[in-house]
């Protein structure tokens, strides 16, 4: 991003926006990510514990249901030795059963094979006149003798929905000659008003669904009783839950309304009970911690911003007082004085290099001996991160400190597409090209110097990649391990030595002074143009010879054996 500020913006002024532009956004995205991530984890609480009811309530559904599938299974063969005496002694052994009354509110029938009601308590006379099959559940029963729970549907006479619940009669022989059926009335006293009869939270509650049916047995929302669901398609999400998904969810329900929603399984039935919560609910707390983190950020923001000014104001005081006063000496005709040192800082740093106008040279070829000393330094001092390809999988593993140099962690694809990734697309192709042709294809070791974009932050890094490739006796690639090296210090480095030699040679060229350097040979090395004027000989005559045969006194004077002497560390 390239900034232009007007020409009449102060310093003071940039070097505020700056600040204040960086601390916005740095405030900002924390407050982004604070947010983001509390939502995030009190999202998964809330489901945790959502999850925690609906499997409580679900298994207490599955528990009551099973409970009266078992007892229709147990009591079916009481049913069997009545049936030939006819329907009046079936009749009268329903009726000295209470406790089936006490579990199916709805009542309890026995089916004839055809489907016709044999005897029924309660309404028993009203039950006989039905000649047809009321349940699927009865069909199943009958046709195929199984014991099931059959479809949802509306209880009649009595408010809200209803189920059958149906067991098999067997004769001795195995063949069914009879139904036992129990219907549950969600609608009156049952087993789920202690259950689902209250809300969960202020405006939650719960769903006892029927995925194969797509439809809603019974709900806190008497409303929405044998509701049915949309189809296939529709909600991603709620199909999930039909194809039996149990956990966790935030979606838009069939009403529009955004809801977390948690579901655990009824398996006797096929069903599942949901708990759902508004999220308008379950998140109010976020919101209302977002709503505080806005308004700090904006005090902060313009707490920063008021600081930041009278702290620049305050440290550049002293660098517009020398400002003034180097325009002041600008225009006046007597010897400049120094300008007066009065922080230890960076302003007095500065202060002191206006002050220093002597030994220049030598405070660069300082430089350049320490810029050298750091590069050995930087030489030896080298991180290597180790790797592993696997050729039938093409997955790899990496330690830490290969991970810490190209910015990933454990959660990063390790594929080759991932490891293609991380390299700068200007040597993907030729380092790519390099590893097919020349290391698998010539069975070569990996040896090369490329670019990466590190994947945490993208910036560039250059580093030098060794390995080697394990083949099989078919001579098929197994596996290549090998060794990874920042060097981007060392190439960074690279470009300041070039550049301090070059700023050297320019030095030496443009100094008003004759400079000569010897090598270890005694030979010239370098004739400056300044010694070119003062002598009159050019350096191409005088580089590479002797001292001897340019200025013959040379090896008269000792002056050469001084020369050996610097040479050699000693002072001349």
């Amino acid at each position: 991003m390239n900034w232009h500020f007007p020409e009449k913006w102060s310093l003071k002024a940039r070097v505020t926006l700056f600040t204040l532009v960086i601390f916005l956004f740095g405030i900002w995205s924390l407050a982004f990510y604070a947010s983001r991530t509390l939502r995030e984890d009190i999202e998964r609480l809330l489901g945790e514990q959502q999850f925690s009811a609906a499997s409580f309530v679900g298994k207490k559904i599955d528990q009551e249901l099973a409970n009266r599938l078992g007892t229709l299974t147990e009591f079916a063969p009481l049913v069997l030795p009545t049936i030939p005496q006819g329907p009046v002694a079936v009749q009268a052994l329903l009726e000295r059963r209470p406790y089936l009354a006490s579990l199916f509110n709805g009542g309890v029938s026995v089916y004839r094979p055809d489907g016709t009601v044999i005897a029924a308590v309660p309404n028993g006379a009203e039950r006989l006149q039905a000649d047809t099959v009321e349940f699927d559940s009865v069909a199943a029963a009958l046709k195929e003798g199984i014991t099931s729970v059959g479809r949802p549907f509306a209880g009649g006479k009595s408010p809200g929905p209803a189920v059958g619940l149906a067991a098999p009669i067997h004769d001795a022989a195995g063949t069914v000659i009879g139904a036992l059926v129990g219907v549950v009335n969600f609608g009156e006293l049952n087993f789920l008003n202690n259950i689902t009869g209250g809300r969960y939270g202020k405006t939650g509650g719960y769903l006892l669904v029927a995925p194969q049916h797509r439809l809603i047995v019974t709900a806190t929302d008497e409303q929405r009783n044998l509701e049915f669901l949309p189809a296939p398609g529709i909600n991603p999400i709620m199909d999930r839950f039909f194809d039996g998904f149990e956990g966790s969810e935030v979606f838009f329900n069939p009403l529009g309304e955004e809801v977390l929603i948690s579901a655990k399984s009824v398996s006797v039935a096929g069903w599942y009970l949901a708990v759902s919560l508004p999220t308008a609910e379950a998140f109010a707390p976020i919101r209302a911690l977002q709503q505080r983190m806005l308004i700090a950020a904006i005090f902060l923001t313009l707490l920063a911003g008021g600081l930041t000014w009278w702290m620049i104001r305050r440290q550049l005081a002293p660098v517009i007082a020398a400002a003034r006063s180097l325009v002041a000496m600008s225009t006046a005709n007597s010897r400049p004085e120094p300008l007066t040192v009065t922080r230890q800082d960076e302003i007095g740093d500065l202060f002191r290099s206006f002050n220093q106008l002597l030994g220049i040279v030598a405070q660069r070829e300082d430089e350049l001996r320490e810029s050298e000393h750091l590069l050995r330094e930087s030489q030896t001092i080298t991180g290597l991160g180790s790797y592993s390809i696997d050729a039938d999988t093409a997955r790899w593993t990496s330690s830490e400190v290969f991970d810490r140099i190209f910015g990933i962690d454990d959660s990063y694809e390790r594929s080759m597409a991932g490891w293609a990734a991380l390299i700068h697309p200007d040597d993907r192709l030729a380092v790519l090209d390099y590893l097919k042709e020349d290391v698998l294809g010539r069975n070569q070791s990996f040896d090369r110097e490329f670019r990466i974009l590190r994947h945490s932050d993208g910036a560039q890094r250059w580093v030098r990649g060794l390995g080697g490739v394990e083949f099989d006796e078919a001579g098929r690639p197994l596996k290549m391990r090998g060794l990874i090296q920042d060097i981007t210090e060392r190439k960074y480095t690279e470009l300041a030595l070039l550049e301090s030699n070059q700023m050297n040679r320019e030095i030496i060229a443009s100094a008003s002074e004759g400079i000569i350097v010897y090598g270890p040979d005694l030979r010239y090395r370098v004739w400056n143009p300044y010694m070119e004027q003062l002598t009159g000989m050019s350096a191409q005559n005088v580089i590479g010879h002797d001292p001897w045969e340019i200025v013959p006194f040379m090896a008269e004077s000792g002056v050469m054996l001084r020369v050996e002497r610097a040479l050699t560390g000693e002072t001349p």
